[in-house]
């Protein structure tokens, strides 16, 4: 099935949300599981020094059903996001027939490249906010000061994201840009092009890799500052 009108998150979310949400349903299930491991290996030990021998029930059962849904997982979203590229690669191919090879091999990576993202990107998201959601919850079991703190310091983080959005977003659209002349570069044949052509790639990942050291020495720094 080819995707209609525009190939954007949105579209893609529209057109195959079931089988997305039933992925992120399943990290979020399999991130609270493992969340709960610590807490419940704490549990176990206690119940042992307690001579209670069924206290590690709990902590078994967890990892018995984080294993279960972990392959669950696994054996979904290989499957749905299969299905999902396949699509958008038919859709780039119809909608850039005029357009050189070069071209036309560009976008279908890029359009594969937006399948990572609800892949990979979006599930690491979860995983970040159920994790620091669980971390919230156990500090503030401890000290009100601490949780306050660490919800401050997560806000900090989210803003100092922002800040360095757009340009992220230039730099890759940059790079992209650089991608689509490879084909056509290639088969001129000629060295020096291909040379330059490759030079300007690592300039973009270059500058990319360094807005992404320095957003992520900012934030790194913050707790201690903040807590």
């Amino acid at each position: 099935m080819e995707l209609q009108g525009r190939l954007t998150l949105v579209r893609i979310l529209r057109e195959f949300w079931k089988g997305i949400a039933v992925t992120w349903s399943m990290v979020l299930v399999e991130n609270l599981l493992l969340a709960l491991m610590p807490l419940a290996l704490g549990y176990s030990i206690d119940g042992l020094i307690m001579d209670d021998s069924s206290s590690p029930l709990t902590l078994e059962g967890l990892l018995t059903a984080y294993s279960l849904v972990m392959v669950a997982r696994r054996f979904h979203y290989t499957r749905a996001y299969g299905r999902i590229r396949i699509s958008l690669g038919l859709s780039v191919e119809r909608r850039h027939q005029d357009h050189s090879v070069s071209v036309r091999s560009a976008r279908m990576d890029m359009s594969r490249e937006l399948v990572d993202f609800l892949e990979q990107e979006v599930p690491d998201l979860i995983t970040a906010v159920v994790h620091i959601g669980v971390a919230i919850v156990v500090l503030a079991s401890f000290s009100l000061e601490l949780s306050l703190s660490a919800v401050v310091a997560g806000i900090i983080m989210v803003g100092v994201y922002s800040l360095f959005h757009n340009r992220i977003h230039f730099l890759n659209n940059r790079l992209n840009t650089q991608v689509e002349k490879q084909v056509n570069l290639l088969e001129m044949g000629k060295r020096r092009p291909v040379i330059n052509h490759l030079m300007q790639l690592n300039r973009h990942e270059i500058h990319l890799s360094d807005v992404d050291a320095l957003m992520g020495g900012i934030i790194l720094s913050l707790p201690p500052v903040f807590c």
